[in-house]
């Protein structure tokens, strides 16, 4: 604050001593400032549009890798971490930044209403549910999950095994993912929740996030 009030009365100093040139220059410096100003807008700006059109190829790429898993086992729901698992894709970056990797069990291929839908997450953001080759995909922020209902606008089922009263898993799943992470753990092949409830006990909790529309990005 010191050194900003000091550069404060030598600008004032200057002009006064200066008179109408010291205020021609002032103007000219204000000007500059606003126009530095409105070019870093723009590059935000335009960096944030790429951001979004990477994150809608990341989601088209999803959908594309997912065709050899459904037609290999004729599943309606298919999670980007088993297209890794099976060398169909890489792990997707995040183009937002904060966490490198887009979420592998939160991103899915699912088939809604005889469409494919795609639902894709990297960091905070989020394709939900988007049907493929819209010319428009809906883009949203979303909070974590959690146990707590506050005012959120998501919610889902999630399921751990248990024995003797402890969960196996450290996460707790939507069903789908729970049973193909019980089958990868006991080996099994579990088609159903209700047949891993005849052996096993399942604790299943409601869990709840905000989600809030950012932006729509449309193909360019």
């Amino acid at each position: 604050m010191k050194i900003l009030k000091e550069r404060y009365n030598y600008m004032w100093k200057e002009i006064n001593e200066k008179g109408s040139s010291g205020y021609e220059f002032l103007v000219v410096s204000v000007v500059c400032l606003i126009l530095s100003a409105i070019i870093l807008f723009i590059a935000i700006k335009s960096g944030d549009a790429e951001k979004m059109q990477v994150f809608r190829y990341h989601a088209n790429r999803v959908a594309l890798s997912s065709i050899s898993l459904e037609y290999q086992n004729s599943q309606d729901t298919i999670y980007l971490e088993d297209m890794i698992d099976q060398g169909l894709i890489s792990p997707l970056k995040n183009p937002f930044g904060g966490e490198k990797w887009c979420d592998i069990e939160e991103s899915k291929v699912e088939f809604i209403d005889g469409k494919r839908c795609v639902t894709l997450q990297c960091g905070n953001y989020l394709i939900y549910q988007q049907p493929v080759g819209e010319e428009t995909y809906v883009i949203y922020r979303v909070d974590e999950w959690s146990t707590k209902k506050q005012g959120n606008t998501d919610e889902k089922k999630v399921y751990n095994l248990q024995i003797d009263q402890k969960d196996i898993f450290a996460k707790y799943y939507e069903e789908d993912l729970f049973i193909s992470k019980v089958n990868n753990q006991f080996h099994t092949n579990y088609q159903t929740l209700e047949e891993i409830k005849s052996d096993y006990q399942v604790h299943v909790q409601t869990v709840y996030r905000k989600r809030t529309k950012v932006s729509e990005i449309t193909d360019s």
